[in-house]
């Protein structure tokens, strides 16, 4: 998962500069996944009813001409 790579990353770049203490970072990463999941799924599930939206106008759209 991209998200999770640079969100590992930048947590990274904290426990080095002592901004974030290493026994956290286990922690923090496990949220920002969790985080990350919760956007991917509410992306999708946009997604797919913007999808159904279009397809049921078409069908509207195609019944009305006929």
């Amino acid at each position: 998962m991209q998200l999770a790579t640079s969100t590992e990353y930048w947590l990274e770049i904290l426990i080095e500069s002592e901004v974030v203490e290493k026994d956290k970072f286990a922690q923090l990463l496990k949220e920002a996944n969790e985080i990350a999941k919760i956007l991917i799924a509410s992306t999708r599930k946009v997604k797919e009813r913007l999808n159904g939206s279009k397809s049921n106008g078409r069908r509207m759209e195609a019944a009305s001409e006929n």
